[in-house]
């Protein structure tokens, strides 16, 4: 999408104006009743009340004509950031949220599968994706997912989210 990843770095002496045109989009991938995934509209937030964050606002419930709202299972938020960087406190704090409303896990034919939110990142100068941060409040396991030159995807445990209490959590960093 235009804007999605800034091709400099916050060296670079434009970043500025890369940084101010850059924007966040946002999605659900969700479970359908047909065993299928899917994937909603994109969504994004084009006032950002602070400049030095981007944010995309997610709607809270999947609307798909198709099936009745009660029948989707909501798997992931997909969101991604502009320059590369983890997953943000409130990254997770909406997930938890999003968790608390929809349930921690998605039964599907073949599993369950756990309620998680994903933001690509471009590591490099180029608009290309690197990898993704997962964070998956069921495990509180925040993974790191590389692409390799050979295309080849590395998994790495990157840190766990410890609750402190229903509002307060550290970020324990591996």
């Amino acid at each position: 999408m235009p804007n999605a990843v800034i091709s400099s770095r916050p060296s670079n002496p434009n970043f500025e104006l890369y940084w101010r045109l850059s924007k966040e989009y946002c999605a659900w991938i969700y479970y359908t009743p047909d065993d299928r995934y899917e994937m909603s509209m994109l969504t994004t937030s084009f006032a950002q009340d602070n400049p030095r964050k981007r944010k995309c606002r997610v709607p809270p419930n999947v609307h798909d004509a198709r099936y009745s709202d009660e029948s989707i299972g909501h798997v992931f938020v997909i969101h991604n950031h502009p320059v590369g960087n983890e997953l943000s406190r409130d990254d997770i704090q909406f997930i938890v949220d999003m968790g608390s409303i929809h349930g921690f896990t998605v039964k599907t034919r073949e599993r369950e599968v756990p309620i998680g939110i994903v933001a690509f990142f471009s590591g490099t100068d180029l608009p290309t994706c690197n990898g993704f941060f997962l964070y998956t409040p069921a495990t509180s396991e925040i993974l790191k997912w590389t692409v390799s030159q050979k295309s080849e995807w590395k998994k790495e445990l990157y840190g766990m989210v410890k609750w402190l209490n229903s509002s307060e959590f550290e970020i324990e960093y591996k």
